[in-house]
Formats: structure tokens, C-alpha cells, sequence
């Protein structure tokens, strides 16, 4: 529940701030973006961001007082996730993915707030005649909750991916042949989403194993394993993990 106290100068410019309010709560738009925002006063800033949809409040008080008209709201938000998110973090690791604009955690519409923690694995390189590749990295998860990963797979000459989770032991296998090296596998495990798809859109949901699973992103230190296959017994293997999520915090 937020206070809420528009003010104007006059009966006419208060109405047309409050229709502008309306129709930016309007629920039928989906959700919106509150930004809470601390500073210092060094000029330095703290944010942390909310999905949410407007539940009421907007009934209102009117008053009159001096020379203004003002309202006087007790706005109610509700968010399908009371998770908070904080601004962009990235890891310092090679070649890293440059995300597009940010999006609702559930919607996956643009944000306007640069909220996402983006990164890259470092490169598996395999050799001809090596069937299988065991390579491990950590990735932090700086949040006070479990996150929900975007996995973008680069796999030049390789078919075959598996993405594990290490303590759990919860992961993901896709059967797919990369045929290029603008060729990816896109693995989107957020709530609302959970696809598998190609570069050109195609589902890979059937390509997937028996007991894949969209696992999430526990807060602190990830043992991530990656596993490829080369296409062919000659095959050279170029490959490039990517991912992106949204860390979430239990308050602003």
C-alpha cells in the first residue's frame, strides 16, 4: 500500500493528472515497474525494482485548500512475485552476451530499468575424436532468492548439450545438432516462459531427455557443468555459454 498525494493548481489540470494516472495503472495493460530508489546524498544510488498490478485505492479523497485542489489515494499494488530486483551486475568474463532491453520477470515486456545479471562462460574448445566434454564454472547469484536463468548455447560442430547443476543435481539435455556458428539454443526456465527453442524459433521441447529440468539459480556460489558432444568423429568443437537472470531480493 502506497500514500499517495497529487496535487495541482487547479480543478482542471488535477483531472487531467489523475486520468493520466488511471490509465497508466489500467490493469488491462499488464503489469508495470515500481522503482524504489535510496541516495545518499553523494549522488549515489540504490534501486531495487517490483513487477506489479494495480488492485485499488484510486477511490479516493477529494479536498479543496487555499488556491490548489488536491487528492489523497491509498494506492494498493499486488506483484505475482514479491521479489524484488536489482540493477545490472556483470561478471568479469570474456566475450560477454549483450543483452537486449530488459523485460517484465513475467510478461517479457520492455522494463526501462537495467535490472539483469548477464555473463558468459568461457569457451569450451574440443579436439577431434573427444566424444565428451566435463567443463564446470561457478556462477554467483548475489540475491536473497533462488533466479531464474536465460541459457543462450553457442555450439559450433557440436551436437548434444547438457547444463547441471552440480549440488542438486538437476539439469537440462537438449539432442540438437549446431549447424553454424550463428546457430544457438535458447533455454528460457523463467515462470511464464519455460522454452527451448533454436535461432529460428523452432521448439526443442521434444528434444529433450527424460527428467530435464528448468532449474533455478540459488542465491550465493552455482557449480554449473557443461557437456557437449562433437557432431562427428573429425568434428572441432567451438562453444560459448551465455546467460542472463534477474537477481531477487526480499526488499527494496
Amino acid at each position: 500500500m502506497l500514500p499517495l498525494f497529487l496535487w495541482a493548481p487547479d480543478r482542471t489540470s488535477l483531472l487531467v493528472l489523475k486520468r493520466d494516472l488511471l490509465v497508466a495503472l489500467d490493469p488491462a495493460k499488464g503489469m508495470g515497474t515500481l522503482a524504489v530508489v535510496e541516495t545518499d546524498g553523494l549522488g549515489n544510488e540504490s534501486v531495487r525494482y517490483l513487477d506489479c498490478y494495480y488492485a485499488g485505492g484510486l477511490e479516493g479523497d477529494e479536498s479543496e485548500g487555499y488556491d490548489f485542489v488536491c487528492l489523497i489515494y491509498g494506492l494498493v499494488l499486488q506483484a505475482p512475485d514479491p521479489m524484488w530486483y536489482g540493477p545490472k551486475i556483470a561478471p568479469s568474463t570474456p566475450d560477454r552476451f549483450s543483452s537486449t532491453v530488459p523485460v517484465n520477470f513475467f510478461t517479457g515486456k520492455p522494463r526501462g530499468a537495467p535490472d539483469e545479471h548477464i555473463g558468459a562462460f568461457f569457451p569450451v574448445h574440443l579436439s577431434k575424436s573427444t566424444y565428451v566434454e566435463d567443463k564446470t564454472y561457478t556462477v554467483q547469484n548475489p540475491g536473497d532468492r533462488d533466479a531464474w536463468p536465460v541459457w543462450r548455447v553457442f555450439g559450433t560442430g557440436a551436437k548434444n548439450v547438457s547444463i547441471t547443476e552440480i549440488s542438486t543435481g538437476k539439469g537440462i539435455v537438449v539432442a540438437y545438432n549446431f549447424a553454424s556458428d550463428s546457430d544457438t539454443v535458447t533455454i528460457d526456465t523463467r515462470p511464464g516462459f519455460k522454452t527451448i527453442t533454436n535461432s529460428a524459433g523452432l521448439n526443442l521441447w521434444p528434444n529433450t531427455a527424460t527428467g530435464t529440468a528448468m532449474f533455478q539459480i540459488a542465491p550465493g556460489a552455482n557449480r554449473i557443468r557443461l557437456d557437449f558432444e562433437p557432431a562427428t568423429e573429425t568434428s572441432v568443437v567451438n562453444t560459448f555459454v551465455f546467460y542472463s537472470f534477474y537477481p531477487r531480493y526480499l526488499g527494496a
